[in-house]
């Protein structure tokens, strides 16, 4: 399949197969861009019900427009060959990678951190797909072979949905056919049968690469029973299973924190919800998966480990025990020993100032200092509210860490807030500040991911404002660079295109020059491509002011050959299409040959204005080269025509010749007919019409025969009279035939 040619698409190498079909690096023969090419199975080009939706759902699959989805870009048939044309997609590495490859490079797990943000993208691209984010999309597609082997990541870890509706393209009967292969494959290899392992053309990885698809599939799939987007979600489920824990959930799982303490219990209820047996239990929207990750769901509260209930316990105890000596001391009784020195004291260095006389009628402390029933009960009260304060206060604080080490952010930054109302301090207010930033760096991440940098620039704006993180100020730097650099890039793009199509303006006003010049502006900003610089080429040819003598041959489809009334070697007539091209009104002129060879002068037969005679063929190709370079045109413009071209030239529009020697056919050529054969650039073979396809487009001949053809109108001969198909071939040294001559072709 290496170096085929499907459709317009030439294949270039293998990126990866399995039993939905093979998918190559090809590159468009035209725009020479790469893309990646979906081949089939080929078995499916004998199913009638596979060729009657293929095309239907193939363009459901191409109607797919969003940044997390793999585009189709085409899909066709060539031959018995269908194939799908989708956007090839690399990593930083400049290499394909998929979900799969990076997590075995992780050593087969993702920290939830770094799988939330890829999370972000997959439940976006499926909320469009399902029909939730974009209304456009009435019924909804679903993809039904979600895994992490189709979940590509692009670069700057963008990810791409592969493959979305492919299974549907596929058919419901063949997907579980091979899986059934695959089954047995798998099962007899184990087994050690090893005449097995290629069951019903099923390799062994090929046949594991299928069970992929089958252990992420939901129940209802696997039953064969009818299926929506919640087949999706719970497909998801098991990813995020897999991506966490690094085992796939089978029978009575455990929680992910069952198996890693480390894995917030938010995502125990993520699974526990995507991975219901009931469609109807499961998440209706995967938005709900990403509004519980953000702490806007219900989840699971996380168990606190044995051994953080015991440091709690020692502490309590220890603050027990510190405390110990103030819980036993007793208020002491007024009028004790220690308040009776207390009031001397206080007296002796109050001499002179008023004193109160308490309710007993003793005398005591200052007025002022005086405590009343009434206000020990105040300061008691107030004692009283500042320690409940307190204790509320602390209650809320120590929930909002509970409920942040939970992931659920949303009740954690309630309970901050509340204990807050209760005592102000700058502790919790850091708190609140530092989880909505979370938050807002979250889908700052995710908007980044999507390339809506001004979005994602003014979220990480408003992080940056309730908590200054180094690290987020990076990343916004980063992401105003990309911003900048698309800008850039999509300025150079607009410009580069406003000048290619000021080139072809210009030249179809036949301003050549000016095409030149634009095109070369654009090669400025683009200087690697192909299709302008080909375009330059030909441009700067037309801008050459057409040789004198020749006139234009109008590009179009011709019948070339004989209709049966001439030799076998012009047999059969097929079409032929041709671009337009300019051909010598006459044959070169002894006169004009011999500028070139003054010496033919000798060897020549006729008048200065005669055609020559007793040219080679290398003398006739070599002649093109120096008039080419005489009229200052670019290498090739100047050349031998094609046998194809020269009959074109010679029949004048029409089935036969419509003028004699001397005198103008339609296209305003001379003598064709002539009085003298004429050189074409083409090898000769005498059964070369035999081989050519129904229609070809600029044939240039065979390449394996060592004589060139010569061609001339066959007039006044026995039942040929006007053919313009006898062809001939002579070594391409002969010089010394009298009747040989030539004339000149110029490509545009």
């Amino acid at each position: 399949m290496i170096g085929t040619v499907i459709g317009e698409y030439k294949v270039l190498s293998e990126i990866g197969r399995g039993g939905m079909g093979i998918v190559y690096l090809a590159e468009h023969l035209h725009l020479r861009q790469m893309y990646a090419l979906k081949i089939l199975p080929e078995n499916l080009s004998q199913d009638e019900s596979f060729i009657n939706h293929f095309y239907t759902e193939a363009r459901t699959m191409a109607s797919l427009k969003h940044p997390a989805i793999v585009p189709v870009v085409y899909m066709g048939k060539d031959r018995d060959v269908f194939y799908l044309v989708m956007e090839y997609v690399v990593s930083d590495t400049g290499k394909p990678k998929n979900l799969q490859d990076l997590v075995r490079e992780r050593g087969g797990k993702l920290p939830p951190a770094e799988l939330e943000r890829f999370l972000g993208q997959i439940c976006d691209a499926l909320a469009y797909a399902h029909g939730f984010r974009d209304r456009s999309i009435k019924e909804g597609i679903v993809h039904r072979d979600l895994k992490p082997a189709n979940i590509l990541i692009g670069k700057k870890g963008r990810v791409k949905l592969s493959d979305f509706g492919l299974a549907k393209v596929l058919g419901d009967d063949f997907v579980r056919s091979q899986i059934e292969k695959s089954l047995r494959t798998v099962r007899d290899e184990k087994a050690g049968l090893d005449e097995t392992l290629t069951f019903g053309g099923f390799s062994q990885s090929t046949a594991e690469t299928i069970l992929g698809t089958y252990e992420y599939m939901s129940p209802e799939q696997k039953a064969g029973g009818r299926v929506d987007h919640r087949s999706d979600i719970f497909s998801l489920g098991v990813i995020i299973y897999n991506l966490l824990t690094g085992k796939k959930p089978a029978g009575k799982f455990k929680n992910p924190s069952e198996i890693d303490p480390a894995i917030p219990g938010v995502w125990d209820s993520v699974v526990e919800k995507c991975l219901q047996e009931s469609p109807d239990d499961r998440f209706q929207d995967v938005g709900e998966i990403a509004n519980m990750l953000k702490g806007k769901g219900p989840a699971k509260k996380r168990r606190i480990p044995a051994a953080a209930l015991v440091a709690v316990g020692l502490a309590v105890i220890a603050a027990a025990f510190l405390l110990y000596p103030f819980m036993g001391r007793e208020r002491q009784v007024p009028g004790g020993p220690a308040e009776t020195a207390e009031t001397a004291r206080i007296v002796e260095a109050t001499a002179g100032t008023p004193v109160e006389t308490d309710t007993a009628g003793s005398t005591g402390r200052p007025a002022s200092e005086v405590v009343t029933p009434e206000k020990e009960q105040e300061e008691d009260a107030t004692s009283r509210e500042a320690g409940a304060s307190e204790e509320k206060y602390n209650s809320w604080y120590d929930r909002g860490i509970e409920k942040m080490l939970a992931a659920d952010r949303e009740q954690a930054i309630i309970a901050f807030e509340r204990a807050l109302q209760y005592r102000d301090t700058q502790e919790a207010r850091d708190q609140v500040a530092k989880i909505k930033h979370d938050i807002l760096l979250e889908e700052a991440r995710s908007l980044a991911g999507m390339r809506k940098y001004r979005e994602a620039v003014a979220s990480y704006q408003k992080a940056l404002d309730l908590h200054k993180s180094p690290e987020t100020n990076a990343e916004l730097r980063a992401v105003r660079e990309e911003m900048e650099k698309e800008a850039r890039e999509k300025k150079r793009e607009e410009l580069f295109r406003r000048h290619v199509v000021r080139a072809e303006e210009h030249a179809a006003q036949s301003r050549f020059k000016q095409a030149v010049q634009s095109c070369r502006n654009a090669l400025k900003l683009k200087p690697e491509n192909e299709e302008v610089k080909r375009r330059v080429t030909e441009l700067q040819r037309m801008a050459v002011p057409v040789s004198s003598g020749m006139v234009l041959i109008p590009a179009g489809e011709f019948r070339m050959g004989s209709e049966g009334r001439g030799r076998a070697n012009e047999s059969p007539s097929h079409r032929v299409y041709l671009d337009d091209y300019y051909i010598g009104k006459h044959e070169v002129t002894n006169k004009e040959y011999e500028r070139f060879d003054p010496k033919h002068r000798k060897a020549r037969a006729g008048t200065d204005s005669g055609p020559v005679t007793r040219v080679s063929w290398e003398d006739a190709a070599a002649y093109c080269i120096w008039r080419t370079k005489r009229e200052g045109l670019p290498e090739g413009t100047l050349r031998l025509p094609t046998e194809a071209e020269w009959e074109k030239a010679a029949r004048g529009g029409a089935s036969r010749p419509t003028a004699s020697i001397g005198s103008p056919n339609a296209y305003g050529v001379y003598n064709m007919p002539g009085g003298a054969w004429e050189w074409c650039s083409d090898a000769y073979d005498q059964y070369y019409y035999s081989s050519c396809d129904e229609l070809e487009k600029n044939p240039q001949g065979p390449s394996w025969a060592t004589t060139r053809s010569v061609r001339d109108t066959a007039l006044g001969k026995t039942n040929m009279a006007g053919r313009v198909t006898s062809r001939m071939g002579v070594k391409p040294s002969a010089k010394d035939i009298k009747k040989i001559g030539f004339r000149c072709v110029r490509i545009k």
